[in-house]
């Protein structure tokens, strides 16, 4: 998939037919059009957003509905370079780690993520985008600004 020139911003809707499926196609070749090459790498840096079309009347919280949480884990571990090209101004960072890592809730409004797991996560999200400023030869300050930002932003995610 080519994304047309002046394409800057990409929103990601994946369909609940396509969770329900457990289709990666189309969520597949759209992401993977992001890091084709140097020039898709850096102009989509932080520049995905990611929604699930078809749940709005579903009282569950994404994260609470067990084929979008396979759905999730099963696309990244095809494209796990989230930490790189998701959006970090909004709750794209959190919805990700909410699907994928296991939680409890304390209370209504409170999630609890499992620590191992986020742990884990991290540790494979950080390894991947790492991988793709050595295979782009980014400059490794970014790197470091942009793994400060992520690490700085799960300091929240703990209580949620």
């Amino acid at each position: 998939m080519t994304i047309p020139h002046g394409v800057d911003y990409i929103c990601l809707e994946i369909p609940r037919v396509d969770v329900e499926k457990s289709d990666l196609t189309t969520a597949l070749n759209v992401l993977r059009s992001t890091i084709e090459d140097k020039n898709q790498v850096q102009r989509f840096k932080g520049r995905v957003s990611l929604f699930f079309q078809g749940y709005d009347d579903d009282s569950r919280e994404l994260y609470e509905i067990e084929d979008c949480r396979t759905f999730m884990q099963n696309l990244t571990k095809e494209f796990p370079y989230w930490f790189y090209i998701i959006d970090k101004s909004d709750n794209n960072l959190k919805l990700i780690m909410m699907l994928l890592c296991r939680y409890s809730k304390t209370a209504p409004e409170h999630v609890h993520l499992h620590p191992g797991d986020m742990e884990e996560v991290m540790l494979n999200l950080f390894s991947s985008m790492n991988r793709l400023f050595e295979k782009f030869d980014l400059d490794q300050k970014e790197n470091e600004a942009l793994s400060q930002e992520i690490t700085s932003s799960f300091f929240k995610f703990n209580s949620l």
